[in-house]
Formats: structure tokens, sequence, C-alpha cells
């Protein structure tokens, strides 16, 4: 068969192509391999405040430092959609042009409520537990629309909740115990949330997080409720794992380090403010006076981030049901790899 110019042409670029692809897949070994890393995939599926120690141990090279190669992924700062994968440059080479497929996460940085609650809704969602959390309290805001001045006048009015399985959600229905209200006979939950649907019209009031917070600031909605004052626990952002994958011992001894390094980053977020400030302006794009804002709001975020035992057990309280009783306390956490770095006094070294 004669093989023309073009089609010749074409060979050849798709040979080039390979043999580029081929160099790229060698060196992205070579350059992997002698590391002598434990490989960690971490998903962060959010940007709150007290996910941010996460980002710093990056940021500070704390997971290298102990014997990690973490490649952390989490959304964009302007929550636009999709992921940003935040790795080794040639990994993020290898699965840009498909030599490397992209890895399940080995770790999950969120909250634990929203996961306990789809645990006992959805048979097929995964059975994990906490290892360690950066935050074990209802802190969320009850905004409400121009006319209604006290969380009292929202009886029988419309709360808009994105789920009620969330983290505000949580807060959403310890107000309505709090009220002594019946939540499907004086208040009307339903979606959606957000300070979208408050400026819409759809929703009398929402429970909303620090941007809702600061956006009914700036437009002049209420703050009804700040729950912070209650000081009451949930199992909020927490270090999630799959017991089976626990058993591992390289994955546990991955997960001892990965909980220093968290530790060590928690240390850093409570003693270097300006740090903070820093990585925020960076990581998130975040103007200086928000970020000051913020951080004076972080008291919450515990210095040695054990599991939200409380919280669990108030969660497993405010979603009793049938399937919930199924579970112990016990089951929805695993402290010893943090009661061994506590005993050590690696965690009271860290502020020392």
């Amino acid at each position: 068969m004669r093989v023309t110019g073009k089609r010749l042409e074409g060979i050849r670029g798709g040979l080039a192509r390979f043999g580029f692809l081929s160099m790229l897949a060698a060196t992205g070994v070579a350059c992997t391999a002698g590391q002598g890393l434990l490989p960690l995939v971490v998903d962060v599926p959010g940007r709150t405040m007290s996910k941010l120690p996460f980002v710093i141990a990056l940021d500070r090279g704390l997971y290298d430092k102990h014997g990690l190669d973490v490649e952390l992924r989490m959304p964009p700062p302007e929550f636009e959609g999709g992921t940003e994968t935040h790795a080794r440059f040639w990994t993020r080479v290898l699965r840009l042009v498909g030599l490397q497929k992209q890895p399940s996460a080995d770790i999950i940085v969120n909250g634990q409520t929203p996961q306990m609650v789809r645990q006992i809704r959805d048979a097929r969602a995964p059975k994990l537990v906490a290892l360690a959390a950066t935050d074990c309290s209802v802190r969320s805001y009850v905004i409400g629309r121009p006319g209604i001045k006290t969380v009292e006048e929202l009886k029988g009015h419309r709360l808009g909740l994105n789920s009620d399985s969330s983290t505000s959600g949580f807060a959403a229905l310890r107000m309505v115990q709090r009220m002594g209200w019946d939540r499907n006979l004086d208040i009307s939950i339903m979606t959606p949330g957000g300070i979208g649907a408050l400026r819409d019209g759809l929703v009398d009031a929402i429970v909303g997080d620090d941007e809702e917070f600061e956006a009914a600031e700036r437009e002049g909605f209420t703050i009804l409720q700040d729950t912070g004052v209650w000081n009451e626990t949930l199992a909020g952002n927490s270090v999630l794992v799959s017991p089976k994958w626990l058993e591992d011992s390289k994955h546990r001894d991955a997960a001892r380090r990965f909980l220093m390094a968290t530790a060590e980053a928690v240390a850093l977020f409570h003693q270097q403010p300006r740090l903070v400030l820093d990585v925020l302006a960076r990581w998130n794009g975040m103007k200086m006076e928000i970020a000051e804002s913020r951080y004076k709001r972080t008291d919450y975020v515990p210095r040695k981030p054990y599991p939200c035992y409380e919280g669990i057990k108030n969660t497993m309280q405010l979603h009793d049901s049938n399937e919930m009783r199924r579970y112990t306390m016990q089951d929805f956490y695993d402290d010893n790899l943090m009661r061994e770095l506590d005993e050590s006094g690696f965690l009271d070294g860290l502020y020392n």
C-alpha cells in the first residue's frame, strides 16, 4: 500500500507523540519512584476555615516532612465547578496526557455529621470512621428576610436549607428543637438554601455559613441567630477513612504521618496568624479584610484534633432512627492513632 506524504506526516506525528508520552511516563516514574515517600490521595471538598490546616500542611511542606507524597484535591477558590489537583508536577502531567488514571481518595476531609446521615439513609454509602477532626462546633447563622427580626417570628414561615443532613441542617433542626416547635407543623423546612434563595424571596430565612453571613451583612439581611453562642457540638470537618483501608499496615503508617502533619498545621494555624492570612490570600484569593474577619471567628478549631465524640453522640440523637440504632458511637471513630501521638508528647510539643 502506498503511503502518501500527508499520511506519512501523520504517522510520523503519531510516533513522535508516542515517543514523547513514553518519555513522560519513564521520566515521571523516575522522578517519583526514588523519593521514598508514602503516596496518599486526600479529598478536601470545600474551603472552609476548618479545612485550612490541610492546605497549610501542603503549603508549608509538612506532608513531605512527615514522609508523605500527598495529592490534595479540592474545589477551586470561586467554586465554579470541578476540582483542583495539587500534586507533584509529573503526577499532573501523566494524568493530563491520560497515562495515569485518577485514583480514588484514601482520606476524605469533610463534615462527619452529613456522612453519618448518608450512611443510615443510603445502603450504598461507604462506611467511614473519623481519625481526627478540626471542627466540632455548631456555628451556623440563621439569617432572615427584611421584616423578620427575631427567631420567634419564624414560626409558620419557610426556612431554606440545601440539605437537612448538612452541618447547617443540624443547626436548623436544633433550633427547631430549642424553640419547642414541631418541625412538620410549626415551620416549613425546604430547599433551596443559600443567600440567593433569600434574595429571590423563595424562603423567609436560611441557615448559612461564613459566606452567607458576610453576604447578609453587605445586603442588609437580619442575623437572627449566631448558633455558636449555644456552645453545642456536632461532628464537623473530620479526617474520614474506611476501616478496611486502615487495616493495611502501610495505610495505617500513612494515616499516622498524615495526622502528625495535620496536628502541626493546626498548631501553626493557632500560633501564626500572619501565615494563616497569607495562605488565605494566596490559596483562596481572599481579600485581607475578609480573611481577618474569618480568622477572628475560628476559636472553635481544637488544638488537639481528636474526633468529635460529643458531636457524634448528638448527631445520633438528632437523627435517631431504626437504622441509626444499629450503630454505637464507637462505630463512627477510631482514635487510636491520635491517642498514640498524644501519649508520646508529640501534640503538646507543638505548643512549647
